[in-house]
């Protein structure tokens, strides 16, 4: 049709822009990426160990099929958590006799892993996770330092309760993204769209008070009772307030993306995650990318989950 023509068209006109080393267009990574692939790349190694297999995207594993050499592919198909930028889970789609398993951690005690496996089970998961027998863990209070969120709504609300108890909150990764969060409240505020991924689609700020209200809207409450209570440039302003160094906070705060690849003592899951509820028929209705979600949360402490 007419329009996928002019689709076709513009974005040929923007990728001669980006790739024209005289044109101030800019090429993320993702370009860069594709265009090293098409280029047919020949990478002369023994062997090739694909870490984190499991949240590569189909650009990669192109490049990677057609290598005359041994691949490696080193994951956890349950810890996918990044298909809304392209991911694909890598670990479903390779066909290799030559499968091993490690089931069992190092890092939590068999507590934890019972409940990791019982997340598990929602996916469908047969293979039981085991714990290190040698490390006591436990699910419950713990009075952990270390907070661990959904959203980043979850990180601006744990960080005002944080200050608020006069205490001295880290963000993992940073204050940049949560402040760019809060400019695209102001933006809706003024009428502007956002293209940030929680507020993405709305034309103001009262359309996401009013879908808020909604069931369906439910994850958006957080930062609208938020920016009810707290005008969002003082929270800019607080934000300021947050320590250089990790060691140097009474609390951590973290989404699970951040923390992904980290460990703590202890953890506090926040109160704003997804959870799985059975239906009248004792089935269950699940948002499978939420349940991966809680996965990697809890397999991010040692000792204790609370």
């Amino acid at each position: 049709s007419d329009f996928f023509q002019q689709v076709v068209h513009w974005a040929n006109y923007l990728l001669d822009k980006m790739i024209d080393p005289n044109d101030p267009t800019p090429l993320g990574f993702e370009g860069i990426l594709k265009l090293w692939a098409l280029s047919n790349p020949v990478l002369t190694y023994d062997f090739i160990l694909l870490d984190e297999a499991q949240d590569s995207n189909s650009v990669i594993l192109d490049v990677l099929a057609k290598q005359n050499t041994q691949i490696i592919y080193v994951g956890d198909k349950h810890q996918q958590l990044y298909e809304w930028r392209g991911a694909v889970n890598a670990m479903d789609k390779i066909a290799t006799p030559n499968t091993s398993y490690l089931t069992c951690s190092f890092r939590f005690g068999p507590v934890i892993a019972d409940v990791a496996t019982r997340i598990l089970w929602l996916l469908g998961e047969r293979t039981v996770v085991q714990g290190n027998r040698e490390i006591y863990s436990m699910i419950g209070p713990c009075n952990s330092k270390t907070v661990l969120c959904r959203t980043n709504a979850g990180v601006i609300s744990e960080f005002v309760s944080a200050v608020q108890a006069k205490k001295r909150p880290f963000i993992i990764g940073g204050t940049v993204e949560l402040k760019t969060y809060l400019q695209s409240v102001t933006a809706l505020k003024n009428g502007m769209p956002s293209d940030h991924s929680e507020l993405f689609g709305f034309s103001s700020w009262d359309e996401v008070i009013e879908f808020s209200e909604t069931p369906e809207g439910g994850h958006l409450r957080t930062i609208v009772n938020i920016v009810k209570t707290h005008d969002e440039n003082m929270l800019k302003k607080i934000l300021e307030l947050t320590p250089k160094h990790e060691h140097q906070a009474d609390v951590v705060i973290s989404t699970v993306h951040k923390a992904k690849g980290r460990e703590w003592e202890y953890i506090r899951l926040a109160n704003d995650y997804f959870t799985p509820r059975q239906t009248e028929d004792g089935f269950y209705n699940l948002n499978t990318a939420e349940v991966r979600l809680l996965y990697v949360a809890i397999t991010r402490a040692k000792v204790g989950v609370e």
